[in-house]
């Protein structure tokens, strides 16, 4: 068992000085040793590295057999996993697989603050029910009111409905918040 931890430490470190010095071909081919004999462990970073390469078919293609083959994982490794997928598809320019993506997270994990936002946004741009985003926003915020994201949400949803005086109050709640890193 020492054995195999030894093999896969030393391929993932051989994987990620490759990437750190921009040598792509080589951190791919020491990723792909990687996933092959330890996949849960290593699907999000390989599936980062062909995301960073712009090889999002294959990124693809890991996440999702990660996701079905791995049910058992950690909420936060699977959480990764629905992130980098949803944003793998609007890569690849498909907006309602990344939806789809996000509603998959959700219904996993309703606490998944990032899958909230990033949900609404997405129906924004989809020109959803405002009543549908609105309830996300409104999620978000009962779920971290420390973060910005929701209120700024929420503003944005009023100045659509044109009443300036919740936008600016909506806004000014949500710069007065820790900012949010989404997406």
């Amino acid at each position: 068992h020492w054995k195999e931890i030894g093999a896969f430490a030393a391929i993932e470190q051989l994987a990620l000085d490759a990437a750190e010095n921009g040598d792509l071909e080589i951190a791919r081919a020491a990723w792909s040793e990687v996933y092959v004999n330890w996949p849960e462990s290593s699907a999000y970073a390989y599936a980062q590295l062909l995301f960073t390469a712009t090889e999002y078919a294959a990124a693809e293609q890991v996440l999702t057999n990660a996701i079905a083959d791995f049910p058992d994982s950690a909420q936060r490794e699977r959480d990764l996993w629905y992130r980098l997928l949803a944003r793998t598809y609007l890569a690849q320019n498909k907006p309602g697989a990344s939806i789809a993506t996000w509603e998959a997270a959700l219904n996993e994990n309703d606490q998944n603050y990032p899958g909230i936002i990033n949900l609404a946004t997405l129906y924004t741009q989809a020109n959803r029910e405002q009543a549908e985003i609105q309830q996300l926003y409104e999620k978000a915020i009962e779920l971290d009111p420390s973060r910005g994201a929701g209120y700024a949400g929420m503003g944005s949803i009023a100045l659509l409905n044109n009443d300036l005086v919740a936008a600016a109050q909506w806004y000014d709640e949500a710069i007065t918040r820790k900012p949010d890193e989404v997406g």
